[in-house]
């Protein structure tokens, strides 16, 4: 199976580099994969840029909120 690999650097921290990025790349390829900066912090910005870049509401998944709160001293998410 061929496949081309593609370097994307997000240096910013802003949802319209990332959906700039991911939007672009989605027009070349199958399948586009974000790794780093889907983290913790609380103001990251990749998921809001990644659901723009498709044009998709952004939400939370139910099940997962459940999860990360059963972990979670800090408190519910």
């Amino acid at each position: 199976m061929a496949h081309t690999e593609v370097k994307i650097d997000l240096a910013e921290e802003d949802g319209h580099t990332a959906s700039a990025a991911v939007q672009a790349e989605s027009q070349r390829s199958t399948y586009v994969f974000t790794t780093g900066g889907v983290g913790p912090t609380h103001d990251d910005m990749t998921f809001e840029g990644v659901a723009k870049a498709f044009q998709i509401p952004l939400e939370r998944h139910p099940t997962l909120v459940s999860l990360i709160n059963q972990y979670d001293s800090t408190g519910p998410i």
